[in-house]
């Protein structure tokens, strides 16, 4: 459910500079790492942001040791330890509006902001940065640059890598994957927020009622959660997430990539805002509280 990070594993050696940033900014001799046990939280989390920005990368994510986590779990050895188990995995409409909502001017930028922005996250020159914003506005006409903003940034560090997850996975041809994104947009504060980053939490378990705050409150959001959560125990009791409450679900393929569509009523769509998939290619976010998100 939205968790890039396993699909992006790497090797400690390509954070160093992110470990060097943060022992730097706690004081700390790389010869003496027992005393992080003894910082703070407060002033790790402050260390943090300040190593990101330094080594413009952030480095605190699952890390392959080859002891506890030998692998990435979609590399060739990675799906041999779970080569026969069905996976299910998807997104949400809009998962950086969570981000973003830190400051709401962030949903009235103007263009140039946004380019300085994918300029400073993917240390791109200007005709590169105005290609990509080129190419989502292509994809999808009268797009605002917010909403630019919005889809690069949601894209870049959650559906890219589970979409190249989803792509590992079914050309390994050895279980099924079924991959999903949360279309519905909830009606708060006047639905500026759409579908942040774990609505499809409360979705999934069945507990709208309990999360106002985020999903708002209405028949919308039970129809919602009943076929989220229909297909979650579906796919849970049999390894196919298909109930009578959805259309069929056919298993992802690198073809014609079927996404259910979950809303009040749901949809199978082919390969879900292609144009963007292609557009973002390989680049990925360096943190999910970098450039992209920081207004200025």
């Amino acid at each position: 459910m939205s968790g890039p990070s396993g699909m992006t594993a790497i090797g400690a050696p390509s954070t160093q500079p992110y470990t060097e940033e943060i022992l730097k900014a706690l004081n700390i001799d790389r010869s003496n790492p027992r005393r992080l046990q003894e910082v703070p939280a407060e002033a790790l989390f402050d260390a943090r942001e300040k190593a990101i920005a330094a080594a413009r990368m952030d480095g605190s994510r699952p890390m392959i040791d080859g002891r506890h986590f030998p692998a990435a779990p979609m590399t060739p050895e990675g799906l041999a330890v779970h080569a026969d188990i069905p996976l299910l995995l998807g997104t949400v409409d809009t998962e950086s509006t969570s981000f973003l909502a830190s400051d709401l001017r962030n949903f009235s930028v103007t263009a140039d902001q946004v380019r300085a922005r994918i300029k400073d996250e993917f240390a791109m020159d200007d005709a590169a940065a105005q290609a990509l914003m080129d190419a989502y506005q292509q994809a999808e006409p009268g797009r605002t640059p917010a909403d630019v903003l919005i889809g690069i940034a949601s894209d870049s560090l959650f559906r890219a890598p589970i979409i190249r997850g989803a792509d590992a996975k079914a050309d390994a041809r050895q279980a099924p994957v079924h991959l999903y994104n949360v279309a519905w947009h909830a009606p708060v504060d006047g639905g500026i927020y759409r579908a942040p980053h774990t609505i499809d939490i409360p979705l999934a378990f069945g507990n709208t009622a309990a999360s106002a705050a985020l999903t708002g409150t209405g028949p919308e959001q039970v129809e919602v959660s009943r076929n989220v959560l229909s297909s979650f125990v579906a796919f849970a009791r049999t390894g196919n997430p298909n109930n009578d409450r959805v259309p069929e679900w056919p298993a992802y393929e690198t073809a014609t990539r079927p996404t259910m569509s979950f809303d009040v009523q749901c949809q199978i769509v082919p390969d879900l805002r292609g144009g963007d998939r292609v557009a973002i290619g390989t680049l990925q976010t360096r943190s999910n509280s970098g450039p992209l998100h920081t207004y200025r």
